[in-house]
């Protein structure tokens, strides 16, 4: 990282981060360049400093197709949170700024089923405040994937 001022390694500080934002974006590998960049809605655990982020998706589509195409999908992914844009001196461009928050990193997918998949689904409920323990319906839960992102690398910034 460029500006070590910025750089946010404390893993307590890097959950708060992403307890902040709202939507992950998840980089693939495909056999034809560029990747493809999906935006999920997410949640995630941390237990003994490790991460692991939580999404779903439809039981098939490219996004499906590409985690199946085979049995260890790398993946990148980012998450952000504006905070203020703007500066001091409204009149100049260059003085302009942003503050945020960011983490980027990379990961291994893997799929979710059983009690594992609805632990899934309670983590991505969790991080966007749902009430209570959610309860999930058993036709719809069969037509939906849940994967956890293992994740291998992790990198936070704040300004």
């Amino acid at each position: 990282m460029r500006r070590k001022e910025r750089e946010v390694s404390d893993v307590k500080e890097i959950a708060q981060i992403l307890s902040n934002c709202s939507t992950l974006r998840i980089a693939f590998p495909t056999p034809e360049a560029p990747p493809y960049v999906v935006p999920v809605n997410f949640g995630f655990s941390l237990q003994n400093d490790r991460f692991a982020l939580f999404f779903h998706s439809a039981a098939a589509g490219r996004k499906v197709e590409l985690i199946e195409s085979g049995d260890n999908c790398k993946i990148g992914w980012e998450t952000d949170r504006t905070i203020e844009i703007g500066a001091e001196n409204a009149d100049v461009a260059c003085k302009w700024s942003c503050r945020y928050e960011s983490a980027i990193g990379t990961g291994v997918i893997a799929r979710l089923e059983g009690k594992e998949k609805t632990d899934g689904l309670s983590r991505i409920m969790e991080h966007y405040q749902f009430p209570g323990k959610p309860q999930f319906d058993e036709k719809i839960l069969a037509r939906t994937n849940v994967y956890r992102i293992d994740v291998t690398s992790i990198s936070a910034k704040r300004h």
